[in-house]
């Protein structure tokens, strides 16, 4: 982190990312260095696992004389592109429908350290939340003449091509002609990720006449070329392999066991002649085969998600069109489908939870009729 102001953390699910990252943000803010960079950390998660970052905090404080939790800001990596206007978002990704927990401009806080975890969801530089988060980081450093100490945490810092890596690795590699990262081209890691990705998307390229065999060692050369010039300075990437064998007398002094997977073991449910008949009308009701939609017309056809389907007006429509051009007739029907694979999963996993939906479903259906019969539908767009 000192020498390249920025770290990725890459350990696979469970093995305890967010510990070791509090113990760095711990480690940063009791050891103050005079080099310009404030004792004020700046945390960026998904929601779903804010809270567990905020559980492990104050795990840390709560027998502590030295507390880190007031010098820690969270937000959520959805509002990230939106705080500094208000708290409406327009970015289409999940996470912003989420609070957030942060008070105040995030612009005008100078922080020394960003953590972002989860830090894939920044592999797109074209999105608005990565650029607001690249103009924070430049304008920290124009405030304090420094650049703050950037934390990537990721499983999988590389969903599919190498620029994912790039993207994320530029957060706190600024200078791109001339980077710490010297085995990459002596520095110009621009140089270096345009001829690896240059070279990879011939490689996936499958109009390119090349054979398979070569194209696999192609493809390992290019990703042992990442790993070597620009990873091996960077990353820290540990499987539950690794700490058995790198880590095996802390793990017996500790008493630490990984399970160990066995199976998968076939387990048979037996259902009576009347249980298994009433399961497969049930699905004859909620996901017919085409054959059984031409013998009744009495199943369930999720009206209450196909809502668009029925605009009269070309210019809602428009509105509602999906990603690709796709017109509102193949949306509607993308989402009546997913909605009849969530249904039976849940008659799968347990009549419980299957009666629960049905509860549901049929509450957002009632509240369809009510809707139409007030004469004002609400369709939220996509």
């Amino acid at each position: 982190m000192h020498e390249h102001g920025g770290f990725m953390l890459a350990d696979v699910v469970g093995l305890g990312k967010t510990i070791i990252g509090t113990l760095i943000i711990k480690r940063f803010l009791s050891v103050p260095e005079d080099d310009g960079r404030e004792r004020k950390v700046l945390v960026i998660t998904p929601p779903a696992i804010q809270s567990g970052w905020k559980k492990t905090i104050a795990m840390f404080d709560k027998n502590s004389d030295e507390k880190i939790a007031p010098y820690i800001d969270f937000i959520t990596t959805g509002r990230i592109g939106n705080v500094a206007e208000d708290e409406s978002c327009e970015d289409d990704d999940d996470d912003s429908r989420d609070s957030g927990d942060f008070g105040g401009t995030l612009q005008e806080k100078n922080y020394g350290f960003i953590v972002i975890d989860e830090s894939h969801k920044f592999r797109n530089s074209a999105t608005l939340m990565y650029q607001s988060l690249d103009e924070l980081i430049q304008k920290i450093c124009s405030n304090t003449g420094v650049y703050p100490y950037v934390g990537l945490l990721s499983a999988t810092p590389q969903n599919n091509r190498p620029n994912d890596l790039k993207n994320q690795i530029y957060l706190f590699e600024r200078n791109h002609n001339d980077s710490t990262l010297k085995k990459a081209e002596s520095g110009n890691i621009e140089r270096f990720f345009a001829d690896v990705n240059r070279e990879y998307e011939s490689l996936i390229d499958r109009s390119n006449d090349i054979p398979a065999d070569e194209r696999r060692q192609r493809l390992d050369a290019v990703s042992k070329r990442l790993r070597d010039c620009v990873l091996s300075d960077i990353l820290e990437r540990r499987t539950r392999t690794d700490v058995e064998k790198y880590y095996k007398d802390d793990m017996e002094s500790q008493g630490l066991i990984f399970p160990k997977i066995v199976g998968p073991n076939n387990l048979e449910y037996i259902m009576d002649d009347e249980l298994a008949q009433l399961f497969s009308d049930t699905m004859t009701i909620i996901a017919p085969t085409e054959a059984e939609k031409l013998q009744t017309d009495e199943w369930l056809k999720y009206f209450r998600y196909r809502a668009i389907e029925y605009f009269t007006d070309p210019a809602n429509e428009r509105k509602h069109t999906g990603r690709g051009n796709r017109g509102v007739n193949d949306v509607a029907k993308q989402l009546a489908i997913i909605m009849q694979i969530l249904l039976v999963k849940r008659l799968e996993s347990s009549f419980t939870a299957f009666t629960q939906s049905l509860l549901n479903l049929r509450r957002y259906t009632e509240n369809m009729i009510k809707m139409w019969e007030n004469d004002t539908i609400f369709v939220v767009r996509n």
